[in-house]
């Protein structure tokens, strides 16, 4: 798979495929995942704050990472992290294979930081679920089990769940959150299922969420009063995402943007720890079975092309 929203090159033999994904990271960071073809002996990733151009060589970027080992970087869990980038700025990534070959002339392309909390499910103990994103902000479990996921492991409400996350890892008056999400049973009737919310207690102004408006549809709320409902399969696992900027929210399923809309918003800020209502929210009897994975939170608006890149690093694609 090539393009620019992937670096990545193939031939005739699909054991000398290289992929590579770059999404952000914690402030002042960008991830790098690679997957080094067997056949080469190394491959050398380099950046450019500009887009390369074909006359490019590999000297005219700057050195990031030189890979050798058949196994770096492969695997959920495993990134080269840059650290000491520029919040907000654009950085077009390249690979080479030694000594001076280029691969192909894809670019991968991600701007630097925004990360505040990354919970992949696959670091859990007890009722802790372990922020991987380097920021330190551990959710609390209730009721939620872990099963197999998109990638490696992901948690499971038993219609009674849910997950509290640190106000501070998600009060910022521009965001996103993403997410790979099974819906599970839903609720028809009068009362919706709320799927996966995050907002303070008696606030909905503010919140991010997904809910149900009957057994086989989701409505999706980025801030305010921009909502969209799109027909799902509820047993069918897709990734979703929705960010805020102003009035400004934009909605998205399976990398591709679904829309744009403009929506009167009266508040953003959360207050004392907002839920992943994963099933429920601490208040709410009204429960679901829903399965969530790779939940990320950014305190910015990401760009059409880095949720892209971050759709195809959790291999949705």
């Amino acid at each position: 798979m090539t393009g620019r929203l992937m670096g990545g090159y193939s031939s005739t033999k699909a054991q000398e495929m290289i992929q590579f994904f770059a999404v952000p990271g914690a402030s002042g960071k960008i991830r790098l995942k690679i997957e080094k073809p067997l056949a080469a002996s190394s491959v050398t990733i380099r950046y450019k704050t500009i887009p390369w151009v074909s006359a490019d060589t590999i000297n005219s970027g700057t050195f990031v990472a030189n890979i050798t080992d058949d196994t770096a970087y492969k695997g959920p869990n495993q990134w080269y992290e840059m650290p000491g980038l520029t919040n907000g700025t654009a950085y077009y990534f390249k690979a080479f294979t030694a000594p001076n070959t280029l691969l192909g002339m894809n670019e991968t392309v991600c701007k630097a930081g925004g990360l505040t909390v990354e919970y992949t499910f696959d670091n859990v103990s007890g009722t802790t679920v372990y922020d991987t994103s380097g920021n330190g902000k551990n959710g609390t479990l209730s009721n939620i089990s872990m099963v197999p996921g998109k990638v490696g492991n992901a948690g499971k409400a038993d219609g009674n769940g849910y997950c509290t996350v640190p106000t501070s890892a998600v009060n910022y008056t521009e965001r996103t959150a993403c997410f790979f999400l099974t819906p599970g049973t839903l609720r028809s009737g009068s009362q919706s299922t709320r799927i996966v919310e995050l907002e303070g207690p008696g606030m909905t102004t503010g919140a991010m969420w997904v809910c149900n408006t009957d057994s086989s549809h989701l409505m999706l709320q980025a801030i305010g009063t921009a909502t969209i409902t799109i027909p799902v399969d509820i047993n069918a696992e897709s990734w979703f995402a929705m960010s805020n900027s102003g009035n400004v929210s934009k909605f998205y399923k399976d990398g591709s943007l679904l829309e744009a809309k403009t929506g009167t918003k009266t508040t953003n800020q959360f207050t004392d720890n907002p839920c992943i209502f994963n099933g429920r929210s601490p208040s709410s009897s009204i429960g679901s079975s829903s399965t969530i994975d790779q939940f990320r939170y950014f305190n910015r608006a990401l760009e059409d092309y880095e949720l892209a890149n971050l759709y195809n690093n959790g291999k949705g694609c």
